[in-house]
């Protein structure tokens, strides 16, 4: 009954709407994974870099988003510099785990 331009564009619109859906949970569960791996490996530092704005297929400037990891590791060198301590290595040799 409909055009078949306007029935072409729903159609579309509605393959372009699922691909975005699919998008979003292979990004949400692969975040999930990432966080659960975090949480069972428990690493002594974790460095998160904020690119929570980016998509999995969003066209990226690497410079740029090279630049959100190297701030994120300014942040936390204090940290790190404390956790590969000798301090810290000889605590963790005999008492494990975090101190």
């Amino acid at each position: 009954m409909l055009p078949k331009q306007i029935t072409d564009r729903i159609y579309r619109l509605h393959v372009a709407q699922a691909f975005d859906i699919f998008m979003r949970a292979v990004d949400l569960s692969s975040r999930a994974v990432a966080h659960y791996r975090l949480e069972s490996d428990a690493p002594d530092v974790i460095i998160r870099p904020n690119v929570h704005h980016l998509d999995l297929l969003d066209k990226v400037v690497v410079k740029d988003v090279a630049m959100l990891g190297e701030d994120a590791v300014e942040a936390v060198l204090p940290e790190l510099k404390k956790a590969v301590s000798w301090t810290r290595r000889v605590n963790k040799i005999f008492f494990g785990g975090k101190r």
